[in-house]
């Protein structure tokens, strides 16, 4: 079992002993995307990017997941893009998004129909000039509260559904909430939100500083879209594999 500090030493030095080269050429691509967007296209050809765009996370995601693998497995030579794995990963990773999204926006949606809230939001409309109460307001930043709430567990969930998945290839197993459960129970819940939360941040501070770098005229952006943005996606993969053993330790 390693401490907090070995789990994210580790993290930090395996991108620099092994990059993963197909990361640049997707953000590059995203960049690309961006830059294209923001000038006058055809309706057709920003439907044709909008899929790209799509296709390129899914690859992203696919690549994390299979980072994540390795770690789980002790390897720190990142996988060649392999592309029958990056599709069925690509796939399987997806619809774990996409449900473990979904679950605290329906949740959020039930009780905020469930208490009224899209009566008060309807007073809120221009047409009115209705001024809410206290107790409205109230309402209004406690179901907010809510949903913050219920993003943050699912995220939690989410990163050790995904680590499963990486494991053990099964979508069923990595949506199996009790599951995810024991897992992070297994390692603890303090010292498991504390790595994601310490991952965030560390994260949030090397793209703050890929930012500022990326005032250089030309050269900034590149080392932002082809080093700084992939380091952050290897970096926090590779973690949530280390953390993931951290739960079949006994």
């Amino acid at each position: 079992m390693m401490n907090m500090k070995e789990i994210i030493t580790k993290a930090l030095q395996v991108p620099f002993r092994s990059f993963h080269y197909v990361l640049p050429v997707m953000f590059l691509v995203l960049y690309i995307i961006g830059e294209l967007v923001y000038t006058p296209q055809e309706e057709i050809v920003l439907t044709i990017l909008c899929i790209i765009e799509i296709l390129v996370y899914i690859i992203i995601g696919a690549i994390s997941l299979d980072i994540t693998r390795k770690a789980i497995n002790h390897v720190e030579k990142l996988p060649s893009f392999n592309i029958t794995r990056i599709i069925t990963d690509g796939i399987k990773y997806m619809i774990l998004f996409i449900i473990y999204t979904l679950i605290p926006l329906l949740a959020v949606y039930i009780i905020a129909y469930l208490s009224g809230l899209f009566n008060i939001i309807s007073l809120t409309v221009p047409l009115t000039q209705t001024v809410l109460t206290t107790n409205q307001y109230i309402h209004l930043g406690i179901i907010v509260l809510i949903g913050i709430i219920l993003a943050f567990i699912a995220i939690l969930y989410e990163i050790m559904a995904g680590a499963i998945l990486a494991k053990t290839g099964s979508l069923r197993s990595a949506l199996n909430i009790k599951q995810v459960t024991n897992n992070i129970t297994h390692i603890g819940w303090t010292k498991y939100i504390t790595l994601i939360i310490i991952s965030s941040i560390i994260s949030e501070l090397i793209f703050f500083i890929g930012s500022l770098i990326s005032i250089i005229p030309l050269i900034g952006d590149l080392i932002l879209v082809l080093l700084i943005k992939p380091f952050i996606v290897m970096f926090n993969a590779y973690m949530y594999g280390l953390i993931y053993n951290e739960s079949q330790d006994n």
